[in-house]
């Protein structure tokens, strides 16, 4: 069993600054590629054929744990229902208080990861949002040091903007645990290679 878990940044600045450099509509695209990818059988039910459970949560500053589909929802299944998750994030990016829960919400999705965990499952977070963590006084060290904080959780940071360099400076101090995605084309590559020899056939 792989359980997969996606945690999208769906604060203000998604959306304030999305005008500038897209970073919304990167992290809805990349959303509608695991929504399109993952079969829509999903977690759907107990009794699912499918060897993949996934669920997706975001964080802003109203909550560290924000839920768009949870692990046991039907998944969406057409282009309709897809919309709608999509539909939901940019409205709360829109609407939500200013601040920043990131860690929390890494935190969080790590521990549930770990907690849920046999040794039959294998489980996966990963934490997809903007480099605006300076701001915050949230350093490359701690958020390396909940990525780390499990063995055997899979955890990953997906950057798809920055302010300056600070994207660049976050993946010289963490290495393979980032991935920086400017452009929407690099987003499969970096699912392909995160994803693809444990789940395999299954995408």
């Amino acid at each position: 069993k792989k359980r997969l878990h996606f945690v999208v940044d769906v604060s203000g600045s998604m959306y304030r600054f999305n005008g500038q450099d897209r970073r919304l509509e990167r992290l809805l695209e990349a959303m509608l590629l695991v929504l399109e990818s993952v079969p829509s059988g999903a977690g759907a039910s107990p009794s699912s054929s499918s060897s993949l459970e996934y669920a997706v949560t975001g964080h802003s500053g109203d909550s560290p744990d924000i839920t768009f589909l949870d692990w046991d929802d039907a998944k969406p299944t057409n282009e309709a229902e897809r919309y709608q998750v999509l539909e939901q994030m940019v409205a709360h990016s829109q609407y939500c208080l200013s601040g920043d829960h990131t860690c929390a919400a890494l935190d969080l999705a790590v521990q549930q990861a770990a907690a849920g965990k046999d040794e039959r499952e294998e489980a996966f977070v990963f934490l997809i949002s903007d480099a605006n963590f300076e701001r915050y006084g949230i350093t490359p060290k701690k958020i390396a040091s909940i990525l780390e904080k499990e063995p055997k959780v899979h955890a990953h940071l997906i950057l798809l903007a920055s302010f300056g360099s600070e994207a660049q400076e976050i993946k010289q101090m963490l290495g393979d645990k980032v991935s920086i995605c400017m452009t929407t084309n690099e987003l499969p590559k970096v699912f392909e290679s995160l994803l693809g020899a444990s789940v395999g056939s299954e995408l």
